[in-house]
């Protein structure tokens, strides 16, 4: 016979089962919401480039944001990327279209990334490119995902291994 101390101990670890159960739940509906919003920011991230406004751009970015791009230093914090986003935007504007193939939200809520490509189109054909782009992002206070980290690398996209995208 099971003493009560013993009972009320695996009674205990069972609710925290079904708890965890719930949990879990719970976190993959907050998943699958971040992922809508990073996708949903990503649409409007290309309409707001496409506007020309620096300040509608930048709005998608963390203050201490790093962006690798081909051909430019690394462009690191608000005032350098405010810096190369005005300068950019002034003048003939190149075409850039891009979208993710695979958008991933752990958890944890601390961080999500997505993967896709990008086409830059320049009147001058020695400046365009296309190829692949991971894009790190982090929560705002206000429910916005904020791109932390941005690296792109021109080339043919590869294939995902890791199966259908997200």
């Amino acid at each position: 016979m099971i003493k009560a101390a013993t009972r009320t101990f695996f009674l205990g670890l069972a609710l925290a089962g079904l708890a965890g159960c719930e949990h879990h739940h719970s976190h993959h509906v907050i998943t699958a919401k971040v992922i809508d919003t990073i996708k949903a920011g990503e649409v409007r991230g290309a309409s707001d480039v496409s506007s020309g406004d620096p300040s509608k751009v930048l709005a998608h970015f963390t203050a201490d944001a790093v962006v690798v791009i081909p051909g430019r230093a690394p462009i690191v914090g608000a005032a350098a990327l405010r810096k190369a986003v005005s300068d950019d935007l002034q003048g003939p504007r190149d075409d850039l279209s891009f979208a993710s193939d695979k958008v991933e939200a752990p958890h944890s809520g601390e961080i999500a990334a997505s993967k896709g490509t990008y086409k830059l189109t320049n009147s001058d054909p020695s400046k365009s490119s296309a190829g692949t782009y991971v894009a790190v992002y982090r929560p705002a206070n206000d429910g916005r995902w904020l791109i932390a980290w941005l690296i792109a690398a021109p080339g043919a996209p590869q294939a995902s291994a890791s199966g259908p995208s997200s």
